[in-house]
């Protein structure tokens, strides 16, 4: 009709690598309705990456301890070194009535050939197989 919208835009911006040796990866998570999930509402942790003895293994310790927190948008990202071939996380959703959801570990394996030309690599392109 003839009624005016107001739109607000916004715009994020992604974070680079600190180093050419490194990918991001991005998480963007929803809950169980398909809604994005806000701040604070999953819990994400690296629990492992392969191989073994990697600059990674300091990330591995840091988020064992610290979780990888999702921003409001329910985006939350973290680095890896490119020679990582896999890493494992553990997911503990938090459901839409506030309990926990189901923690679930699931391993990834990092496929260099989905990395954009910023070298960020989204999760979900490594889980569609």
């Amino acid at each position: 009709g003839d009624a005016a919208v107001d739109i607000t835009v916004g715009t994020r911006s992604i974070p680079l690598p600190s180093a050419p040796d490194k990918y991001v990866i991005i998480i963007n998570a929803a809950d169980e309705f398909g809604d994005l999930a806000g701040a604070g509402s999953w819990r994400i942790r690296i629990t492992d990456v392969w191989p073994r003895g990697l600059p990674g293994v300091d990330l591995v310790q840091l988020t064992r301890q610290t979780p990888i927190t999702l921003d409001a948008n329910g985006q939350a990202t973290f680095e890896i070194a490119k020679e990582t071939t896999a890493f494992a996380l553990s997911i503990t959703p938090q459901l839409a009535a506030g309990a926990d959801g189901a923690t679930e570990i699931i391993r990834v394996t990092v496929d260099p050939t989905v990395a954009n030309e910023y070298d960020q690599i989204y999760l979900a392109d490594l889980l569609t197989e």
